[in-house]
């Protein structure tokens, strides 16, 4: 209970410097430290690191759905139909997704994610790549991931959905797994405009992991066109100093 409540106060804790970004992630998922250990700091314990129309939305704990070509196809505001079976729906659906931006001030990032859609479960694959510019070269670091999800609402404007994965950081010391789980939403105001977002925490190596992003996209029949804000805290077990990585990204993202 206690790593609980500090990973919940995480974001009223100071984070770590911006120095060498990617070096503290892999401090504290693999030290859980988010500073440096001091030279003089002894380790008592003797163990090494570890590396138009609208359906009205409802719940619905079936597992069929039915899919419109793309999100405000035949005049609906959503991306489900339900109850119409025909040659306009289909069961299955797919969203690939591609950004490019920031990370605050001053790494580079670039994502893509897959999720393939039956019915009301969904599989994601997903990873991102980073870079950091250092004096000696350029650092770098991977997150690579795999979850499910159920989408516990049907029709409607909104396409609400839990999850759960597993996850892994990789970077030149190798890789270190964890876990995560979390919630996500696609929301159709009306077209052409798509809001999303998710928040999911969980375990990556030797630190707490609370993930956040939101995106507004304007569509143009499959494809759509967002802006995005990513952001990822660690907190590490060992000496609780939040690690941080977030900033913006543009990308496309296509219905199919």
């Amino acid at each position: 209970m206690k790593r609980i409540a500090l990973l919940l106060a995480v974001v009223l804790t100071p984070a770590a410097s911006s120095a060498q970004r990617l070096q503290q992630v892999s401090r504290a998922v693999r030290e859980g430290r988010g500073r440096e250990r001091p030279s003089n700091d002894n380790n008592p314990s003797g163990c090494s690191a570890q590396p138009p129309e609208r359906a009205p939305s409802r719940w619905r704990w079936s597992l069929s759905r039915r899919y419109l070509a793309h999100p405000y196809a035949l005049g609906v505001t959503g991306f489900e139909r339900p109850g119409v079976d025909s040659d306009d729906t289909r069961g299955t659906a797919s969203v690939v997704t591609l950004e490019g931006g920031l990370v605050l001030p001053e790494l580079a990032r670039g994502s893509l994610s897959v999720r393939a859609i039956f019915g009301a479960i969904e599989i994601e694959l997903r990873g991102s790549a980073l870079a950091e510019p250092l004096p000696q070269g350029v650092d770098w670091a991977g997150l690579v991931g795999v979850r499910g999800a159920w989408a516990f609402t049907e029709g409607g404007p909104a396409r609400a959905r839990v999850m759960a994965g597993m996850l892994s950081y990789l970077d030149a010391r190798g890789d270190v797994s964890g876990a995560e789980m979390g919630f996500g939403v696609d929301v159709f105001p009306g077209a052409p405009w798509v809001l999303s977002g998710e928040l999911t925490g969980g375990l990556l190596g030797r630190a707490g992991l609370l993930s956040g992003r939101a995106s507004l996209g304007v569509l143009f029949g499959r494809t759509e066109v967002l802006v995005s804000w990513s952001h990822l805290w660690l907190l590490p077990f060992e000496d609780g100093v939040v690690v941080d990585l977030g900033g913006p990204s543009l990308g496309l993202r296509a219905w199919l």
